[in-house]
């Protein structure tokens, strides 16, 4: 389902898909370093993951067939590091409030 909408969308409508995303959870996580680098992590594996699954499947008799693989790779990390920017600093602010002030709480306590 994810791949038809690569293949049947032009490359400049995700492209500005892409950018918005990570315009607007720039701001997102402009407050939380732990949402940004989790982000940044997850991108990573997933640009990995994908790359490596598209040079195990793929046929490439040209450069440009692989700087198109390489593009496109790129464009789906941006989209899912821009999506994990918007997401991740909810669940990570309440658990450091919920979790981590409580553990902070019994360290104080023991003390």
């Amino acid at each position: 389902m994810i791949d038809a909408l690569f293949y049947e969308t032009d490359f400049f409508t995700l492209l500005i898909a892409a950018f918005t995303m990570l315009y607007i959870g720039q701001f997102c996580v402009k407050s939380s370093s732990t949402a940004d680098t989790w982000g940044k992590r997850i991108a990573s594996v997933v640009f990995l993951y994908l790359l490596g699954t598209e040079f195990l499947t793929g046929e490439f008799s040209d450069p440009m067939s692989i700087a198109g693989m390489a593009v496109s790779t790129l464009l789906k990390a941006g989209m899912v590091l821009g999506l994990s920017w918007m997401i991740l600093p909810v669940p990570l602010s309440l658990y450091e409030q919920t979790v981590w002030e409580g553990f902070g709480y019994l360290n104080r306590r023991k003390q």
